[in-house]
């Protein structure tokens, strides 16, 4: 399924792209707010072109993974893409152990009632965050705990 494209924006790039200098509480903070929706779509799409490799050069302009230019208003809507959320859920690790870690994470910075009730109910959008988190908290050491 191909998912219309969006807009970059610095000020989301700022809020949701920018966890290198953060202290751990705020990366944890970065992280509940993907999952709680305190993030916007647009502000968890930022997240994840991080996570995917896009870049922003000094003037402001958004490169691919592979450094080609891209179009402030054509990037990927990869909250709403399922084959990419799929993607980033078959990077997540097959063993129990890791996965009941990334598991326990989620729980941790959203509730665990809160999560399973929604894992039960099949809420799409939650599970799409989910996975993003997982699949960032995974993917990018920065956003360890320090």
């Amino acid at each position: 399924m191909t998912t219309p494209a969006v807009g970059f924006n610095a000020a989301a790039w700022r809020r949701a792209a920018c966890w290198e200098e953060l202290p751990s509480f705020d990366r944890m903070a970065l992280l509940r707010g993907l999952l709680d929706g305190d993030l916007t779509a647009n502000e968890a799409n930022h997240a994840a072109w991080r996570g995917l490799g896009y870049t922003v050069d000094a003037d402001g302009d958004v490169r691919s993974p592979d450094g080609v230019p891209c179009l402030a208003n054509s990037l990927p809507d990869v909250l709403n893409d399922d084959t990419q959320i799929e993607d980033f859920r078959q990077q997540l690790p097959t063993d129990e152990d890791e996965m009941g870690m990334l598991d326990t994470l989620v729980e941790s910075l959203h509730g665990e009632e809160l999560t399973r009730t929604l894992i039960q109910e099949g809420d799409r959008d939650f599970l799409s965050r989910r996975t993003l988190v997982q699949w960032l908290y995974l993917s990018q050491p920065e956003l360890h705990l320090k």
